[in-house]
């Protein structure tokens, strides 16, 4: 029983469930029952309270659940082994190229086969699972180096020429070292970043600087109204206008250097 109790329930409608492999995990939980009353039991017991397997389940016809095998055939009609589409050669590559390791997990340990790994060898375990999956060949490892995070770069070598040697540099990569160059690399970073910042910074102010001495460019009506003020000055150059006091003395008989007019007092 403690198998049984190993395998999760089966709800029949969640998208990360398998139900191909559901029941090959209760096919092997079964293996030691003898009766076919037994067998029903931990089949039914491993369909989730009030979901959809155990509506169906509850459908079915008393003739038609007597035994497994009419239980296991009734259910494989409802959820039917999926059709696997396979990938071309191009996009099995494509594929595993984008596998890439988040720097995030460098330095940090995953549960993994049932034990704790370092995440950088369960990454390439993931890649690996691809690879047979689609076999993809040898000489794509060529190009995984160059998608690893910067600080694990100088862990793995330039000619990597296969799956199996890339994962051996991989699982041979210490987690002390790792972390110390990864501590690095985050320390090159705040410096580059803060260079950065600085930059724009200046720049910024240089601009404002810039602005702050910047004549305006002239406008449409700017010119004409400078053209009306030469001509302006022009015509009052031409034809000066006389001081008031200068045309009194003109007329003043009393003032020499104006004539004499007819009707004078003297």
């Amino acid at each position: 029983m403690s198998i049984i109790i190993n395998i999760n329930p089966f709800y029949g409608n969640r998208t990360s469930e398998n139900p191909h492999q559901f029941i090959k995990d209760v096919q092997r939980a079964i293996l030691g029952y003898s009766n076919e009353p037994e067998k029903i039991t931990a089949f039914s017991s491993l369909l989730a309270a009030h979901s959809v397997t155990e509506k169906w389940f509850e459908a079915i016809p008393a003739a038609n659940k007597d035994t497994f095998a009419k239980i296991q055939q009734a259910f494989l009609t409802c959820w039917p082994k999926p059709k696997e589409e396979e990938l071309t050669p191009s996009e099995a590559a494509d594929l595993v190229r984008g596998m890439t390791l988040d720097k995030a997990r460098l330095g940090k340990t995953e549960q993994c086969e049932g034990i704790r790994m370092a995440s950088h060898s369960v990454w390439i375990r993931e890649v690996l699972t691809e690879v047979e999956t689609h076999s993809v060949p040898d000489n794509i490892t060529g190009d995984m180096r160059k998608y690893l995070p910067t600080a694990m770069l100088p862990f793995v070598s330039i000619d990597i020429r296969s799956w199996d040697a890339l994962r051996k540099e991989i699982d041979a990569i210490k987690m002390p070292k790792l972390k110390e160059e990864v501590e690095k690399q985050e320390k090159q970073e705040r410096a580059e970043d803060e260079k950065r910042k600085l930059e724009e910074c200046t720049a910024t102010l240089e601009r404002r600087a810039a602005g702050a001495a910047w004549t305006p460019p002239a406008t449409p009506t700017s010119a004409l109204r400078q053209g009306m003020r030469v001509l302006q000055i022009a015509n009052q150059t031409a034809n000066p206008r006389q001081r008031p006091a200068t045309a009194m003395n003109d007329a003043n008989p009393f003032i020499g250097g104006g004539p004499m007019q007819p009707g004078n007092l003297f």
